[in-house]
């Protein structure tokens, strides 16, 4: 994935055009499809909040480069559901290049749709 690609689609994303982000990421032909390009399709399907295919798509990513510490990051804190906004805040640079820029305001997403730690098996661990 070349870097124009990747950071036009970093820019959709910090933006929450998470569904523009998805349909360019699905543009890329399957044989092109690297851990990097798992790794955002998984980032895009979280701020989406379909939490069970971001979860696929980050361990694809993951098995793919397993040394890969972000990848890897992002796997266990999806799947502890919980710190998901932290972990993208820490972890992740927004479109505008700042770390720290958040590209995924999940627990915001989710909470703005009335549907906060529907991943989270102790919704008292969200708060």
């Amino acid at each position: 994935m070349n870097i124009h690609f990747e950071n036009e689609i970093k820019i959709l994303i910090d933006e929450k055009r998470f569904n523009d982000a998805d349909i360019r990421l699905d543009s890329v032909v399957e044989n092109e499809r690297c851990a990097r390009w798992n790794y955002m399709k998984g980032v895009t399907l979280t701020g989406k909040g379909w939490h069970h295919d971001a979860h696929r798509y980050l361990e694809n990513a993951h098995f793919l480069e397993p040394e890969n510490a972000e990848y890897k990051s992002a796997l266990k804190a999806l799947s502890k559901g919980k710190d998901m906004e932290k972990y993208f805040a820490n972890h992740a640079e927004g479109g505008n290049g700042k770390k720290g820029h958040s590209i995924c305001d999940c627990c915001e997403i989710c909470h703005d749709l009335g549907q906060c730690c529907e991943c989270i098996s102790d919704i008292a661990d969200c708060f």
